[in-house]
């Protein structure tokens, strides 16, 4: 059941960017920004948005054969260069029936890799890594994952996700899958 979950959340994530490239294309590529002077103030005007990023999901989660009840997320993400960024997350998914079950909560961090447009939809995959907690027990976590953001306006950007989640818990791996869908809120100066 394990491999199985994992294949489709792969294959998931991989549908997901393939409908978004060929919309993120329709647009004229963006004008070359230039020689980067790698200071923070530089990386943020490259970026285009600020220098910060806050992101808030929505997430269900299907992991060692339980699905999660809906769960939460928050992070952060601080531009690196055009097209990069530096992200990172705290997840809570709640597992179990009604009297019991416990919650899994996950830090991750990691980079995320934008396609560069100057279309509303930006296609991006991300590779994350961190630490699950859960169940009084911690596991080494690796995510790659990817999905779509939607620009509303200046403000909100609609965001959707999809990752392949790999927890090695006592030395066995045991696969997921995690979709969320919430908002991403840049922070201009």
């Amino acid at each position: 059941m394990y491999r199985r979950s994992g294949w489709i959340g792969l294959v998931l994530a991989a549908v997901l960017v393939a409908f978004a490239v060929p919309a993120a294309a329709q647009v004229t590529p963006a004008k070359a920004v230039g020689p980067l002077v790698w200071t923070p103030s530089a990386v943020s005007q490259a970026a285009g948005k600020g220098d910060l990023a806050l992101l808030a999901d929505f997430q269900m989660m299907h992991y060692s054969e339980e699905s999660s009840k809906l769960g939460f997320g928050f992070g952060a993400k601080i531009p690196w260069c055009p097209t990069a960024s530096i992200i990172a997350a705290l997840n809570f998914n709640r597992f179990g029936y009604e009297g019991g079950g416990t919650t899994m909560t996950s830090f991750l961090g990691g980079a995320e890799y934008r396609i560069a447009s100057e279309s509303k939809v930006k296609p991006f995959v991300q590779g994350l890594v961190g630490v699950d907690h859960w169940a009084g027990a911690n596991a080494f976590v690796i995510e790659p994952g990817g999905g779509i953001e939607y620009a509303l306006n200046e403000t909100f950007n609609l965001r959707v996700t999809a990752g392949l989640h790999i927890g090695f818990w006592d030395g066995d791996a045991s696969t997921g899958f995690r979709a969320g869908f919430g908002i991403s809120m840049p922070i201009k100066k």
